[in-house]
């Protein structure tokens, strides 16, 4: 597949970390970030489908491997013989036992293409649960990031509303001293009336990222609310940019890349399955008559043992089987659009998230300038009102500028976090962090306050879900090593 030989940064040094196993959110230093993420990793419900699905998908490559081994199987059977002519009496019993045995042999390649395409639905299944850790990574940091935004522009509105209020009083003194009309006190009233009006849907947001992070986490939101409340933090900023490598990079460390590469690789498979399936089948069988055998004491008088082989071969089946080869090639050209699809669309992720942290710098900046001029500007306007000489238009529209602008730089921040998150994930960073390997797992301060301690316990060593995690990360490498 053609890819175009780096992104719009003009880098053309491939990676040389492995993003993957990188705890980037550590890079906000914020431990109730930090908690809440560690405890997702391991109760995330959609993590632990996956986990399932990957030993759903060991269990079939096992199936699959079974059908092309040799198979044994062993009866027995015991019976009693009665005569009821002259009343029930006993005759005699009679016992049996007997064994069979099959063996398909792999002639055409059947059962090798299926071993192989069960190997490859496994690695699919492992690496569909680091792209299932990403989404949950993506989803819980940007709420937390909304969270903390609605919890600054809160305070924002709440300082607004202060000011409004002070250049409000400030207005009906002049209004008393005879300097200001009834028409200033009413512009100055809508101010603070609106700057009031903007605060309920902030506090509805703030509360509605409460529940899905709590819904994430698989605990009560009261007690993620009083987490949150107990470690205040402002808002995330952006920092260092990761390294984003070249476009090639993502075909190593995308995970939803490499799954449906497995995928492609698996429905190839089938191809091989489908056409072994045209050309003849040979079997070899075998029973024996254990209890005969016992009987003739192995003299051999007695023929208790039958062995050879059974072919079996296709001759009219309405083209059924040549279909079967004919759709499993259609369904592998279908699955290689899709892994194309999925180069492209990571390739867009990256550029776009670039594009959106380079312009982002700069607005930040930008409003950050407006904020203090605005700032100096309201200063300024009460200063010429009190005196006399300025109006009190000016005082408001400069007061009403300056919280817009506030609101406007607290906004810039929080698409900057985000845009930053999303270039993290894009490369694929933090997709193999497992807190099941204690290697992995960060140092982060322990919440124990009496409000959270249900809700977020001290954790034993790993058992039952996180030894799950894992045996199931352990047997994913396993997988790919093969």
């Amino acid at each position: 597949m053609n890819l175009p030989d780096r992104f719009i940064t003009g880098s053309v040094k491939p990676m040389v970390s492995t993003p993957g196993y990188s705890a980037f959110w550590k890079r906000f230093d914020d431990p109730v970030l930090d908690q809440l993420i560690l405890r997702g990793l391991v109760e995330n419900t959609s993590i632990q489908q996956a986990r399932h699905r990957l030993d759903i998908a060991n269990i079939q490559e096992i199936l699959a491997a079974s059908g092309y081994l040799p198979q044994l199987r062993l009866g027995a059977s015991a019976n009693a013989i009665s005569d009821n002519s002259t009343g029930p009496r006993l005759r005699g019993t009679s016992v049996g036992a007997n064994g069979s045995f099959s063996w398909l042999v792999d002639i055409f390649g059947g059962g090798k293409a299926a071993r192989r395409g069960a190997l490859a639905n496994s690695q699919a299944a492992a690496d569909n649960i680091e792209f299932v850790r990403l989404a949950y990574l993506t989803d819980l940091i940007i709420t937390y990031i909304e969270y903390r935004y609605s919890d600054a522009a809160i305070a924002i509105s709440k300082r607004n509303l202060g000011s409004f209020s002070r250049t409000l009083s400030l207005t009906r003194e002049m209004r008393e001293a005879g300097t200001a009309t009834n028409l200033d006190v009413a512009q100055a009233q809508a101010l603070v009336d609106d700057a009031r009006a903007q605060i309920p849907p902030l506090e509805v947001d703030r509360q509605q990222a409460v529940n899905h992070i709590a819904a994430l986490l698989g605990v009560p939101n009261t007690a993620v609310a009083a987490l949150l409340k107990k470690k205040k933090s402002g808002q995330p900023k952006m920092g260092k940019l990761p390294e984003s490598g070249v476009p090639a990079d993502l075909l190593r460390h995308r995970p939803d890349i490499r799954r449906e590469e497995r995928l492609l690789a698996a429905a190839a498979a089938r191809i091989g399955v489908a056409q072994s399936r045209l050309y003849p089948s040979l079997t070899l069988d075998g029973t024996i008559d254990i209890s005969r055998l016992i009987v003739s004491g192995f003299t051999g008088s007695a023929v208790a043992l039958a062995f050879g082989p059974s072919v079996v071969a296709p001759v009219l089946d309405g083209g059924r089987l040549r279909a079967e080869v004919d759709l499993a090639t259609a369904e592998s050209r279908v699955q290689y659009l899709a892994w194309k699809n999925a180069v492209l669309k990571a390739v867009e992720e990256v550029e776009n998230a670039i594009v959106a942290i380079n312009r982002g710098r700069a607005e930040n900046s930008a409003l950050s300038r407006k904020v203090a001029s605005y700032q100096a500007a309201l200063n300024l306007a009460r200063e010429s009102y009190t005196g006399g000489t300025g109006l009190i238009l000016d005082v408001l529209e400069a007061d009403r500028s300056l919280g817009a602008a506030r609101l406007d730089l607290a906004d810039s921040t929080r698409r900057n976090a985000i845009n930053l998150i999303r270039l993290y994930i894009a490369i694929g960073s933090g997709a193999a962090f497992d807190p099941a390997v204690p290697a992995q797992t960060p140092q982060v301060d322990r919440i124990t306050t009496a409000s959270t301690a249900a809700a977020f316990p001290p954790r034993p060593k790993p058992k039952g879900d996180g030894a799950e995690a894992g045996a199931a990360t352990r047997k994913a490498d396993k997988a790919k090593t093969r």
